[in-house]
């Protein structure tokens, strides 16, 4: 499976150009496998004073259903804002040609909200039931969040980075992990165009197999 990593050009809380930019990288793209975009890339990480605003939360919808519509032929994994049973958290989605395959909740981001209580095992979205669940599984290779309690070996685990860099004894501890697990570990972080305060950041892109 080939795995691309992009970020494009934008503009915090400019959400539907921000979306534009991100929808051209992704058509020149024309591989299979999967694309994988920086935490919240449509909004801008740094939007915590807003999340509960409904046109926010409105526009977000909006993001997740254009990629849906475009029908694009990779499997695209993107993270948005969204309101679940009166919860606003970040969610991750699984899009492939016109389809959302899976839901993944960022909890590590939600420290004040217990996901055990809340039992979310799908979501209702767009008329259609959608799974939630921290593994997927996609032509044969169990991808899954960084923040996930089981995570198998020879799979794919996807690390959104939410620092401003990583330092060097995180690489190492990265690479550790994927050498015990057998594991390939995708790591990117949102690029230097997403700041609206003293934090800038780098745009990592990181692919470690195996060690």
């Amino acid at each position: 499976m080939k795995a691309h990593l992009i970020t494009a050009e934008i503009k915090p809380l400019d959400i539907f150009n921000n979306l534009e930019n991100y929808s051209k990288q992704i058509n020149r793209i024309n591989t299979s496998g999967i694309i994988v975009l920086p935490p919240l890339s449509f909004c801008g990480f740094n939007i915590e004073s807003i999340k509960s605003n409904e046109a926010f939360l409105a526009a977000n919808l909006k993001t997740i259903l254009h990629i849906k519509n475009a029908g694009f032929k990779n499997l695209i994994i993107f993270s948005a804002v969204l309101k679940i049973k009166q919860k606003i958290v970040n969610a991750y989605f699984f899009v492939k040609e016109g389809k959302i395959l899976n839901v993944s909740l960022d909890k590590s981001d939600n420290p004040f909200i217990n996901f055990d209580k809340i039992n979310i095992g799908s979501i209702k979205l767009f008329s259609e039931k959608i799974a939630v669940c921290d593994n997927f599984n996609f032509e044969g290779y169990d991808i899954c969040m960084h923040y996930s309690k089981a995570i198998p070996n020879f799979g794919v685990v996807i690390y959104p980075l939410f620092k401003k860099e990583l330092l060097e004894e995180n690489y190492g501890a990265l690479q550790e992990f994927s050498k015990t697990k057998n594991c390939t570990v995708l790591c990117i972080g949102d690029g230097y165009f997403d700041g609206s305060d003293n934090c800038i950041y780098n745009s990592d892109k990181i692919f470690i197999k195996c060690g």
